[in-house]
């Protein structure tokens, strides 16, 4: 859609739990008189973020020491609509959707690790 002012927002009616059905809403504006686009698609992408923070004794020092990772769980494309001939007509349009999320989606969790204690949250 290039740099025309043509407006996407998203508005989620329910929460991204394992599973359950994601339900939510696309919002289009187009302004010009015809956009060039071929589809509307949703991509659904949950990714596993992991921070280990470690004490190391260099030189008589205490040093932090922050490993992290993050690896892509979770990618899906969903094609919500597919436009005539490859164009959008001026106006507001409105696309409900609901996907259902797979049964074995992991909980994301922020752990920390130093030499006195351990510390573990599940958001």
């Amino acid at each position: 859609m290039g740099n025309t002012p043509t407006k996407v927002g998203i508005r989620l009616e329910s929460t991204a739990e394992a599973g359950s059905i994601l339900k939510g809403r696309i919002y289009l504006s187009v302004q010009t008189v015809r956009e060039r686009a071929c589809s509307l698609n949703l991509i659904l992408e949950g990714e596993e973020n992991a921070q280990i923070v470690t004490y190391e004794k260099i030189n008589d020092k205490r040093q932090k020491k922050i490993n992290r990772d993050s690896s892509v769980l979770y990618k899906m494309e969903v094609p919500l609509i597919k436009f005539i001939r490859g164009q959008i007509k001026r106006g507001q349009y409105e696309y409900p959707f609901e996907w259902p999320l797979p049964d074995d989606l992991p909980s994301s969790m922020l752990c920390q690790i130093d030499n006195r204690s351990s510390f573990c949250e599940i958001k």
